[in-house]
């Protein structure tokens, strides 16, 4: 089913019952994917307030609790219309779910397939593209992909309006059904809604690592062996306006997809909470200045996110730290050296301070920002987007690493145009991982010497990774 762009998805007509004051008010409600001002569920139903004393002060509460589908749901309430004609009875009310998605089992079935939509992912095609015949012709279908998680198997493709979705979300922004997909068990047997629950959270997290900015699952229908529906997810997950921030996906690469996401799989069964924090505060980061809480705000949570993947790493500066993790979960020493050509701010400020690598830039400069001092003066606007930029390709780095890729990729920092890929191999080391153990120095201690030392190699404890050898 084809979607527009910016519309109003209808989901279904149902039933919500409210229990006011030891009333009992059942009643006709119409559930509804809002698409702007951003995705929202909303439940709609009209109250028929014939010989009844319920009116809005009966809704003027934080939330009020009602049954739909059997399900006890705590609903917002967004609007209450209320009659001010005699004889007009009817009283309009939008309800929010308090959290969503919310869950409803329309029977007890098992499950054969869940099918969903995804929302705002971009536009990519690659080697999984599939070449569909119609009317004697042949065409290439492109934005078709299969996910391996095992023993998940997962297969998205582009919508069949994506074109003109995709004009609309340039022109317009806003929010658009871009790709669809289907879960099956690889081994063809049936399963239940709890199973798949936890896919289905990892695969919304995945996307939006891969976009760069949150990208949401939605209709998701749980569907049973004869194709009817037995469970279905009424919402969706936090989703980001339509633009295109940097990342470390080529969408002229699709296959990377495919090839990165069974390592962030099987890293998110065991890691869950840890990695889902991570990769909130780097999209939260890459949201950008338009988007998001801008270049110092970014940084911050940058750091923040390179400090809690550095966890269990030894030394008491966050620079040495950084440096330490990024060397010890595989990254090669020479991605620690800040490259001129892409950041020619931060290198000329680096060498007049003594700042002996990137993960060193990017603590003093975040410093710069939440400490009132000013210790190197005013710094452009440039050296800020340098850094932060930077260490967001370390997190790309870090994070493709514990996903055991090592493939290709593409460089945020050096990236020209859409296509333009290179090896990650080239920042990663071979076999077994190296390690260094820099002093960096104080704030309080800005004269002090930056002697090189040998230590004991340790892994860190947080988010731990089964190494990977790249090419």
């Amino acid at each position: 089913m084809q979607y527009k762009a910016n519309k109003d998805i209808a989901l279904a007509q149902t039933r919500i019952r409210f229990d006011v004051r030891g009333q009992c008010v059942d009643t006709p409600a119409r559930v509804i994917l809002r698409m702007m001002p951003s995705p929202r569920l909303v439940i709609k139903c009209d109250l028929d307030l014939r010989n009844s004393d319920i009116g809005p002060a009966d809704f003027q509460q934080d939330y009020v609790t009602a049954t739909v589908h059997d399900q006890e749901t705590e609903l917002i309430v967004g609007q209450f219309t209320f009659p001010w004609d005699s004889e007009n009875f009817q009283a309009g009310m939008s309800l929010f779910p308090k959290r969503e998605p919310i869950s409803i089992h329309h029977t007890g079935e098992s499950l054969a397939c869940v099918a969903f939509g995804v929302l705002n992912f971009p536009e990519f095609w690659g080697e999984q593209d599939k070449t569909i015949q119609s009317n004697g012709n042949s065409y290439r279908r492109f934005g078709a992909m299969q996910l391996q998680a095992d023993p998940w198997t997962v297969d998205i493709t582009a919508a069949p309006n994506l074109s003109d979705v995709k004009k609309e979300l340039a022109a317009t922004g806003g929010y658009g059904v871009t790709h669809s997909g289907t879960i099956r068990r690889t081994d063809g047997n049936v399963f239940i809604a709890s199973d798949v629950k936890q896919l289905l959270g990892g695969l919304s997290l995945f996307l939006s690592f891969a976009r760069g900015a949150y990208c949401g699952l939605t209709l998701v229908q749980g569907k049973s062996r004869d194709g009817q529906v037995a469970w279905e997810f009424w919402g969706t997950q936090s989703v980001t306006g339509w633009f295109s921030p940097l990342s470390w996906f080529d969408r002229h690469h699709g296959h990377l997809l495919a090839e990165v996401f069974p390592g962030f799989w099987q890293l998110y069964k065991r890691q869950e909470k840890d990695l889902r924090v991570i990769v909130t505060f780097y999209l939260d980061s890459n949201l950008g200045r338009s988007h998001g809480v801008g270049l110092d705000g970014g940084l911050i949570l940058t750091q923040a996110a390179l400090e809690r993947m550095a966890h269990g790493v030894g030394g008491k500066k966050p620079g040495k730290r950084i440096a330490k993790a990024l060397v010890e979960n595989g990254i090669s020493e020479q991605a620690l050296c800040i490259p001129p050509a892409s950041c020619p701010d931060l290198a000329r400020l680096a060498t007049e301070h003594g700042w002996q690598h990137g993960p060193h830039a990017l603590v003093e400069v975040r410093n710069e920002v939440v400490h009132p001092s000013q210790k190197y003066g005013q710094l452009s606007s440039r050296a800020y987007y340098e850094a932060w930029n930077l260490g967001q390709w370390y997190l790309e780095l870090m994070l493709l690493r514990r996903f055991e890729a090592s493939g290709e990729y593409g460089n945020r920092l050096t990236q020209k145009w859409v296509g333009e890929v290179e090896s990650l191999g080239q920042w990663l080391v071979e076999n077994m991982p190296r390690g260094i153990d820099i002093e960096l120095p104080s704030r309080e201690e800005p004269k002090r010497e930056i002697p090189f030392v040998s230590a004991n190699r340790t892994v860190p404890t947080g988010l731990s990774h089964t190494r990977a050898h790249s090419p």
